[in-house]
């Protein structure tokens, strides 16, 4: 049970995770990519800038607690829930749109996210880093097969002509000699 506030919040201080701007509305938070079921890490740390910077991240760490009905703080605590629970259905695609809207707030909702969906990411991120790591052995493997060796030198030695290589290929220039006919020029 939280403690009776007597203190009512402060709707225009706007370091108070309280305080909701005026261009706060429940379509207004745009999150890419939206949580499709695959990209749980993508979508959570986007969601978790745009509430960095909207300062209602301590409604999903569990640093504000649900006041009580008596408690000064409560109405705003109500306003701020519906706005950030707006915010996750919003981002979200419809399919899982539709399991989370039963949620009464929206850390529930937050936390049932990360329930589903945290382990299918960490399961995907373990398999990739496998997949590379196994790349990163094999690449490594053909790397130490590789003979790097001297190109082979052309000797005269290794040359053999032929006269009917000479005759479609005649030298040229001064001093070469005939294959042809046998002669030097």
């Amino acid at each position: 049970m939280a403690p009776h506030n007597p203190t009512p919040p402060s709707n225009f201080d706007s370091d108070s995770p309280y305080y909701v701007h005026s261009s706060d509305s429940p379509s207004y938070l745009i999150i890419t990519p939206k949580l499709n079921g695959t990209n749980h890490l993508a979508w959570h740390r986007s969601m978790q800038r745009a509430l960095g910077a909207k300062n209602k991240l301590v409604f999903i760490d569990g640093f504000i607690p649900i006041p009580d009905i008596e408690d000064l703080n409560h109405q705003a605590w109500e306003r701020c829930n519906h706005l950030f629970h707006s915010w996750i259905l919003n981002s979200v695609i419809e399919s899982i749109a539709h399991i989370i809207v039963v949620h009464d707030t929206a850390l529930s909702a937050w936390e049932d996210l990360k329930e589903h969906f945290y382990m299918v990411d960490r399961v995907r991120i373990l398999s990739l880093r496998s997949t590379i790591n196994n790349l990163k052995h094999v690449v490594h493997e053909e790397s130490q097969n590789v003979v790097f060796s001297a190109p082979p030198t052309i000797d005269e030695s290794s040359i053999s002509i032929n006269a009917s290589d000479a005759r479609r290929f005649p030298a040229r220039g001064k001093g070469a000699p005939s294959i042809a006919n046998g002669k030097n020029n």
